[in-house]
């Protein structure tokens, strides 16, 4: 047994006892599957998130619960739930990249952890793990998906993509056989647009690429997600200190003490004229 407290075990069962109903099945169950009573963990999860479909917490639980009875499909769809009620839930976000990645889903893993970059910028191990699943083969992946987002052509050509980038890209034509299918490439291409800014803290042209795409798109759960992430983030960043203003240019001080001068000597010839 390990990080299990069990005068708090004995609590939390009492209570749900108590209260069948009672939100403490989801640190109850954790507790459980850190004691390896994993069956008995999820039983009490199933039952919990029964009562409470929309709570994000109990899916987590639920989720941690199948990857250790490696039920990896069942993990992965409490994972998702979970990122969907919860967007800015850290632990869903990387059990999500983690569960798809052991699924062989590594375009889904990606887009899972640069959304945990998005949420948390400075986590290594989500940066490492973009860096990694974006240096792969095109072959392991949709190559017109991906085509847009690999990170380090976006590091390299940062001063080459104007702010209107996002409003050039066209539908691929590609062999799509459908035009739902060629619409959803398309969509998924300003998403990846939008995750690579994202990745390099460019949330302004983040922002644009999805507000293009919901312009063409619609309002499609993924752009309205990226974007309510992206303006939580300016909030926190107004909320912040501003940085001081940066010093001004060599060319800006040189002009400034040439006005200076000039006036200097307009009022000396005004002075002159005044005293002939």
């Amino acid at each position: 047994m390990t990080d299990v407290n069990p005068v708090l075990v004995e609590r939390y069962q009492l209570m749900l006892q108590s209260d069948p109903k009672a939100k403490i099945f989801a640190p109850l169950a954790e507790a459980y599957r850190k004691m390896g009573l994993i069956d008995e963990g999820i039983q009490i999860c199933q039952r919990g998130v029964a009562f409470h479909p929309d709570f994000a917490g109990g899916r987590v639980a639920l989720g941690r619960l199948y990857l250790e009875k490696g039920l990896l499909s069942e993990a992965e769809s409490e994972f998702l739930r979970a990122s969907e009620l919860s967007p800015e839930n850290l632990l869903a976000q990387s059990l999500l990249g983690d569960t798809q990645l052991k699924l062989r889903k590594p375009k889904e893993a990606l887009r899972a952890y640069k959304m945990l970059l998005l949420l948390a910028p400075q986590d290594s191990r989500a940066q490492n793990m973009v860096k990694k699943l974006e240096s792969l083969t095109a072959d392991e992946y949709e190559e017109d998906v991906f085509a847009m987002t690999k990170l380090h052509q976006f590091v390299d050509a940062r001063d080459e993509l104007e702010p209107e980038a996002a409003e050039q890209i066209r539908p691929l034509s590609g062999t799509a056989t459908s035009d739902e299918e060629r619409r959803s490439r398309d969509l998924e291409r300003y998403l990846s647009l939008a995750d690579a800014f994202i990745v390099r803290n460019d949330f302004d042209r983040a922002e644009q690429s999805l507000l293009s795409a919901e312009r063409l798109h619609g309002a499609h759960p993924e752009v309205i997600r990226r974007l309510k992430l992206i303006r939580q983030r300016h909030l926190e960043d107004d909320s912040s200190p501003s940085p001081s203003a940066p010093p001004p240019r060599r060319e800006e001080v040189i002009f400034e003490q040439k006005v200076a001068l000039l006036n200097e000597l307009k009022s000396r010839i005004r002075s002159r004229r005044r005293n002939t």
